[in-house]
């Protein structure tokens, strides 16, 4: 779960926290308060519990916050395409994406939809599993996804099935391009950059 986070940072941060504890343990002591060590025991793993728990969510994207991990910030949505080939056949799709994102998950949804001028589908693939991975320990980060689509709900083109994509991420531009396949043997390349609709 914590893959995402640099080893050294965090360990700081624990050390820190659990510093700023007992400082406050002993303060309340030679105030005349009494806590019986449960600011020194339990409070300790709760407040590294909780705020491990907020940075995740919230703070890991800030500076200064963001300093305790190792990935790149790619939330948000995106839209390109898809050439695909199925059945001896070629083809393009359009492909809508929404990646929500916190520190040490990823998840995504993609929506694709025919071409302009054809008969109108669309089909939803959510991840059952995806993560953010550093290819060569360098920053070459790729997206990759474990998926299911849930199939076309008008016409029935388009069966329920599992795939698998792999997407290179640029640094740059925040574009996404790899390749994909899936269980029905169909296989191609998927093209993302990030949206500009509001």
């Amino acid at each position: 779960m914590l893959h995402h986070y640099r080893k050294g940072p965090l360990i700081l941060t624990i050390l820190i926290l659990s510093t700023i504890v007992g400082k406050g343990a002993l303060w309340l002591q030679t105030h005349g308060w009494e806590h019986h060590g449960w600011l020194g025991g339990v409070s300790v793993a709760s407040l590294v519990g909780g705020f491990l728990y907020v940075h995740d969510r919230y703070l890991w994207r800030l500076p200064v916050f963001n300093l305790l991990v190792n990935v790149p910030v790619v939330r948000g949505a995106y839209e390109g395409q898809v050439t695909f080939h199925y059945q001896g056949t070629e083809g393009t799709k359009r492909v809508r994406v929404v990646i929500a994102q916190r520190a040490t998950q990823v998840s995504v949804c993609c929506w694709f939809s025919a071409e302009e001028g054809r008969p109108q589908e669309e089909t939803l693939s959510r991840s059952v599993h995806a993560d953010l991975l550093d290819r060569d320990g360098h920053g070459r980060w790729q997206l990759c996804m474990l998926y299911q689509n849930e199939g076309e709900r008008t016409n029935g083109s388009t069966g329920a099935h599992d795939g698998f994509a792999a997407l290179d991420l640029d640094p740059a531009t925040g574009a996404f391009k790899g390749h994909y396949f899936t269980g029905r043997k169909s296989m191609g390349i998927m093209e993302l950059i990030p949206s500009t609709k509001k």
